[in-house]
């Protein structure tokens, strides 16, 4: 097995840009839409955020989000899990 080599900046670089695109503010997780010029962002409160059903419901909305991508998705499938107290 040959281990490859880990890019440890573009690996902090990709943290740090999900640590900005997706937050938690208030009572809300907010994504901050990429590549979008106006500031926009789509808020999910935490309140529909209590079990793993409604975290399933919001992944699946998320998904038909034509500027939702792996790495946004993946990044608030953990943040979304961890005030549901869903394990993963």
């Amino acid at each position: 097995m040959t281990l490859k080599n880990i890019d440890v900046q573009a690996y902090a670089d990709k943290e740090q840009r999900l640590n900005e695109i997706i937050t938690v503010q208030d009572e809300h997780i907010v994504i901050a839409i990429p590549g979008n010029d106006f500031g926009q962002t789509y808020d999910i409160p935490l309140s529909n955020l209590k079990n793993g059903e409604q975290l399933v419901s919001w992944i699946f909305q998320l998904t038909e989000k034509n500027w939702i991508d792996r790495d946004i998705l993946r990044r608030f499938i953990k943040v979304a899990s961890k005030h549901a107290g869903v394990t993963l």
